[in-house]
């Protein structure tokens, strides 16, 4: 038996429908199949509307293995994956439910369809969950199959049928404002749940079971906390961090340190205020020339930098310390080393020693110790302690 489509060209002229009422059926812009022909008669009649038709937007084909191993359309489906699949359907909908109206909305189509089955379509619309898949396996000619299938094609996970037990305890701080939510808000309060940001909040108290609205979150990966009584209280939340901006975006935003104008080796300065930086933070250290040994000692100490030559007498130097990962703390092939200075005359042999390329292809610097107080430290080593 043929199989019929209506394409795009149609004009509405609604002349399909006058010849084959059982069959055909006016959408919203254009006529659509609301049932296959199951016997010869209408058969017959579709046929007549194809000829009719004055701009040949009505096509048909006989059966093909694609009707063959076409599947039916179960209540546990996907809305958006059938209805990307069989676009005519949509009408088909509006046509069983004008409360099937809103799945033409954008903003609805792309979030509730997204993540609802027609098990939920059902419980929203309050139409029979057997009356629709009738009608849309009608529509695509599957409706044998659908019958073979009974009582399979209803079932559905009980997790569906009891929101309560979707709900999550709330650990959130939840916002100020509440909204009412119900058919006429839906559109605009679920392209509102769409559009949370991270770590933000939104209430929403409803007389109907908002299904639509949970299924929503839920599929989004968003926390959601429900309340049941008189109505519904439905609270959730967008548990994504906010991602900090890339280091070089914020790096004018990093503490500065300016040595130019210090009399003495600003080296210990430097390192101290190295370690104080937390990690994901940096520093701008202002000097007038470029630095390299030290670059390279805070290089091997996790850092990253660009250099910044801002006049002959000032080069800014943007360090960033880059997060450690707890797997990856201790996997180094090289060898560590914990360097401590007792005096800052020290500090030009370590410069120096910085700056040899074979020591820090083989060496990993995991500490340097400034010592404070040089004084009492002479002493103590020179007391044979050390």
């Amino acid at each position: 038996m043929k199989t019929y489509k209506i394409t795009d060209e149609c004009i509405a002229c609604h002349a399909c429908v006058e010849v084959a009422p059982d069959n055909f059926d006016m959408g919203e812009e254009i006529a659509y199949i609301k049932k296959q022909p199951e016997n010869a008669d209408e058969e017959s009649f579709c046929q007549d509307a194809l000829e009719v038709c004055p701009v040949n937007a009505i096509l048909s084909e006989e059966g093909t293995q694609d009707e063959v191993t076409r599947e039916p359309i179960l209540a546990r489906d996907n809305v958006k994956k059938t209805l990307d699949a069989y676009p005519q359907l949509k009408d088909v909908l509006v046509g069983l439910s004008d409360k099937f109206q809103k799945l033409l909305n954008p903003t609805v189509y792309n979030t509730v369809a997204k993540f609802a089955t027609f098990n939920d379509a059902a419980r929203v619309t309050k139409v029979s969950v057997c009356e629709i898949l009738h009608t849309l396996n009608e529509a695509i000619g599957t409706k044998a199959k659908l019958l073979e299938n009974a009582p399979d094609c209803v079932k559905t996970l009980r997790i569906d049928q009891d929101l309560s037990i979707h709900g999550t305890p709330i650990f959130w701080e939840e916002s100020n404002e509440r909204y009412i939510y119900n058919a006429d808000s839906m559109p605009e309060l679920i392209e509102k749940v769409a559009q949370l940001g991270n770590e933000q909040n939104i209430v929403l108290i409803a007389v109907d079971e908002p299904i639509e609205l949970v299924k929503t979150a839920q599929g989004l990966g968003f926390e959601v906390n429900i309340e049941t009584g008189r109505e519904y209280r439905v609270s959730i939340f967008n548990p994504n961090k906010e991602k900090p901006a890339a280091w070089r975006e914020r790096k004018d935003k990093f503490a500065v340190l300016d040595v130019r104008s210090m009399q003495t080796d600003p080296f210990d300065v430097i390192i101290k205020k190295a370690y104080a930086t937390p990690e994901n933070d940096g520093f701008i250290l202002i000097q007038s020339f470029e630095p390299y040994p030290l670059i390279n000692m805070l290089t091997e100490m996790g850092f990253e930098y660009e250099s910044v030559q801002v006049s002959p007498y000032e080069v800014r130097v943007y360090f960033y310390k880059t997060p450690v990962l707890v797997e990856n703390a201790d996997k180094t092939d090289k060898t560590e080393l914990v360097i401590q200075s007792a005096t800052p005359v020290a500090y030009p042999v370590i410069m120096r020693l910085l700056q040899s390329e074979v020591l820090r292809k083989n060496v990993a610097i995991k500490e340097l110790k400034i010592w404070e107080e040089t004084e009492k430290h002479l002493a103590w080593i020179s007391n044979g302690k050390a």
